[in-house]
């Protein structure tokens, strides 16, 4: 049975992403961190990608965090 494990920022941290790198799961990045301060910083419009979700774009990452390649997204409406 698949699943998608969904948490927020507090699970961003070296260890919990070492222990669930096997699984499917979404979370909230925590804004301290300094790669995600750049990606939090508006993205001029060429940056930025239709998505599934009318009326938004989205901007999408992939950061090496802790020997983790999680793929980030940014998205605005």
């Amino acid at each position: 049975m698949d699943g998608l494990f969904v948490a927020d920022a507090a699970l961003y941290n070296q260890e919990n992403l070492k222990q669930i790198n096997h699984l499917k799961w979404v979370s909230r990045v925590p804004a301290s961190l300094k790669a995600a301060k750049e990606l939090l910083s508006e993205p001029s419009d060429e940056d930025l990608q239709n998505c599934q979700w009318e009326g938004y774009r989205i901007k999408s990452c992939e950061i090496t965090y802790e020997e983790i390649k999680p793929r980030w997204q940014k998205r605005r409406k």
